[in-house]
């Protein structure tokens, strides 16, 4: 495979893993997790996590629903389990 696209490859799922690992923080801390929130601490734009359907509905099931301890709990454990995948995917 092209060097390029490989570099490009990592380096979407470092971006993807940096923002899953700060929604984590966010929840942990009790910081409000919004698409405007999200973005400006990641650096990134929020029509990124427009694009990204695990990100957005994360955000989302955040930002409306203000969900109980258990499901952040819950939602967290999934998410810890999607940064494992991408960093395995990292590591290949």
């Amino acid at each position: 495979m092209n060097k390029l696209i490989c570099q490009t490859r990592e380096r979407a799922a470092e971006r993807e893993l940096f923002v899953y690992q700060t929604i984590i923080s966010m929840i942990n801390n009790g910081d409000d997790v919004n698409f405007t929130s999200v973005a400006q601490r990641c650096g990134v734009s929020r029509h990124y996590m427009y694009r990204h359907a695990k990100l957005r509905s994360l955000i989302e099931d955040c930002r409306v629903t203000k969900m109980s301890k258990t499901e952040l709990q819950q939602e967290v454990i999934q998410l810890r389990v999607r940064i494992r995948d991408l960093e395995s995917l990292l590591q290949e």
